[in-house]
């Protein structure tokens, strides 16, 4: 059965969510979703597909790589780490039942320093596991320099 779209057409295959539909003898249509991500390409000097890999290291070497802001990372550490902290100590304070409201005190300190702490310090995290430099560029480029 042919699928709609030829492979020789100009626009074939530049948006990567593109749908096939394949239709039978009776009429109906059964959709084929293209799963694949799009790439990268980049060209060298004599014209040879280049992809871009990174290479593992470990994390400590990736925080002190130049364009990983250091500041900001150790400040949303600390601020995860701090916000954890208080959240568990407004969590046994409530538990006391001496005064409710140091409970909840602690509770809303602890979650306003754990959210960004944690959003920033998860975003370092995606930036080193990803293998592709351009999207660790790109994560790196989303957490502010201090």
């Amino acid at each position: 059965m042919p699928l709609s779209g030829s492979g020789n057409s100009p626009l074939h295959n530049q948006n990567p969510n593109y749908e096939l539909k394949d239709f039978n003898s009776r009429g109906t249509t059964n959709s084929v979703k293209k799963t694949e991500k799009p790439v990268d390409i980049e060209f060298d000097q004599n014209k040879e597909i280049v992809i871009k890999q990174v290479k593992h290291e470990s994390i400590w070497q990736f925080i002190q790589s130049k364009e990983v802001p250091k500041k900001a990372v150790f400040l949303a550490f600390f601020f995860m780490i701090v916000g954890l902290a208080l959240f568990f100590v407004g969590f046994f304070e409530d538990m006391r039942e001496w005064d409710p409201f140091n409970g909840f005190l602690f509770w809303g300190s602890g979650l306003v320093l754990f959210i960004p702490g944690f959003y920033y310090t998860f975003k370092v995290v995606q930036a080193y596991r990803t293998n592709d430099i351009n999207v660790r560029n790109n994560i790196l480029r989303d957490i502010p320099d201090m």
